[in-house]
C-alpha cells in the first residue's frame, strides 16, 4: 500500500510533523511493509515555514525582531535561491504561541511591529526577491497598522524609496473580511482574549481607518477581498499597501509540495487537525487535502485507460463534531483521537497525543 499523511498542526500540543510521524509508526506497527510519505501540512499559520521547507527546501536565515509586547527575540525566515523567493511565518513573529498563558489577555496591548523588522531584514539581505507571508496564528488585532508605521519610518532612514520594492504574496489561513460579523475583530479577536467591548472597539478601528486609507489611495479598498482579515487584519494591510496577492495557504503548499503528483496513486490518506466539525469544510487544511487528493485521482484516471481504485480519505482529529457533514463531504473515517471521558489537560499532553494518534492509525488500519 501507498499511504500519504499530511495532518495539520494539533495547535498547542503537536505540530504537523510530530502528528504524522505518530500516525506512521501506527501504520508502520500494523502493515510493516506500506510506503508510507509524510508531508507536514500548514495553511500559512503555524508550521508554515517547516511545511515550505520540507517541500521544497531553501535555508534558514534569522533576523532580529520584536515579538507582539515588543520584546527582542531573533525570528527565522527561509529564502529559496533557485526561485529568489522568501518566506515568512507570521505566527513565528507575533504569535499566540510565543505568549506565556498570563500574557494572553488583552490583545489591544500586542502589536505587529515586528514583521517590519523581519521585512527589512529580508529587504536588505536579497534585494528584488519575493516575500511570501503566510498569516495565521497571530495574538494581534490592529490591521498592522504599527507594521507600516515602523516601514515608513524604515524609508526615511534606509532609503528604500529609491530601490525596487519587493513584490508580495499573503498566503492567508482564513478567508475572511477585515470587518462585519465575519471580520477580523467579531470572529477572532475573541479567541485573543477580547472582551465584547474591546470587540466592538477594534471593529471601529479597522472602519474608521479603511474609510481613511480608502480616501487617501483614491478609492483603493481592499478590506472586503479574502484574507483581509487574517491575521488581526495584517492581510489588509499588505494588499492594500504592498500589492500584495493573496492565495489560500493551503493551496500553495499543495503546489509547492506537488501533492498532486504524490497522492495520484495512493491507496490511502490520512489527514487531520486538532478540532473538526463543519467549519472544516470551510477551507481548512483536511478539507483542502480532501478536495486536492480526489482531484489527483480524477486526473489519473482521465490520463490511463486502466482506472485506478480511489484512494481511502481518513480524518483524525483531537475533538469531533458534526460527524456526519463530514462523512458526507468525502471523508470515509472522521474519528476523534482521544478516549471517552479523558480531560483537556490530559488530551493536550504531547506524550498522551501521540499515542492516542498511534492508537487511532493502529485500529483504523
Amino acid at each position: 500500500m501507498k499511504i500519504i499523511i499530511a495532518i495539520d498542526s494539533f495547535k498547542g500540543c503537536l505540530s504537523s510533523m510530530e502528528a504524522n510521524e505518530a500516525a506512521k509508526a501506527g501504520v508502520l506497527q500494523t502493515l510493516p511493509s506500506a510506503e508510507v510519505i509524510t508531508m507536514p501540512v500548514s495553511d500559512g499559520g503555524e508550521g508554515w515555514l517547516d511545511a515550505v521547507h520540507h517541500a521544497i527546501g531553501g535555508k534558514y536565515h534569522m533576523a532580529d525582531a520584536v515579538d507582539p509586547l515588543l520584546r527582542p527575540i531573533r525570528v527565522p525566515y527561509l529564502f529559496h535561491r533557485e526561485s529568489r523567493t522568501a518566506y515568512v511565518e507570521s505566527a513565528k513573529v507575533i504569535g499566540m504561541g510565543l505568549l506565556v498563558e498570563r500574557h494572553r489577555h488583552n490583545p489591544r496591548h500586542k502589536w505587529s511591529c515586528g514583521m517590519a523588522d523581519v521585512l527589512v531584514k529580508i529587504w536588505k539581505a536579497h534585494p528584488r526577491c519575493h516575500i511570501v507571508v503566510g498569516l495565521g496564528g497571530s495574538a494581534t488585532c490592529d490591521m498592522g497598522v504599527p507594521m507600516m508605521e515602523d516601514l515608513s519610518d524604515y524609508d526615511e532612514k534606509l532609503h528604500f524609496k529609491d530601490k525596487p520594492l519587493p513584490s508580495f504574496t499573503i498566503a492567508y489561513d482564513v478567508a475572511n473580511p477585515l470587518c462585519g460579523p465575519t471580520g477580523a475583530a467579531r470572529m477572532f479577536a475573541p479567541q485573543k482574549g477580547a472582551t465584547p467591548q474591546m470587540v466592538e472597539i477594534f471593529e471601529r478601528r479597522a472602519a474608521i481607518t479603511s474609510a481613511r486609507w480608502r480616501r487617501i489611495m483614491g478609492g483603493k479598498d481592499c478590506s472586503n477581498l479574502p484574507g483581509a482579515g487574517a491575521a488581526g487584519g495584517l492581510g489588509y494591510a499588505f494588499m492594500q499597501w504592498m500589492d500584495a496577492d493573496n492565495v489560500p495557504g493551503i493551496d500553495l503548499w499543495l503546489q509547492l509540495s506537488d501533492f498532486a503528483r504524490k497522492a495520484e496513486d495512493a491507496d490511502l490518506v490520512i489527514t487531520g487537525e486538532g478540532s473538526a466539525d463543519r467549519q472544516t469544510l470551510l477551507g481548512k487544511v483536511p478539507f483542502g487535502i480532501l478536495k486536492a487528493a480526489k482531484a489527483a485521482h480524477k486526473a489519473a484516471n482521465n490520463a490511463h485507460d486502466e482506472k485506478k481504485k480511489k484512494p481511502a480519505l481518513w480524518l483524525i482529529a483531537g475533538r469531533v463534531q458534526d460527524q456526519e457533514l463530514l462523512t458526507e463531504a468525502g471523508f470515509d473515517f472522521v474519528k476523534s483521537i482521544n478516549p471517552p471521558n479523558i480531560t483537556l489537560d490530559q488530551a493536550m499532553k504531547k506524550e498522551n497525543a501521540i499515542a492516542n494518534i498511534k492508537n487511532t492509525i493502529q485500529q483504523l488500519m
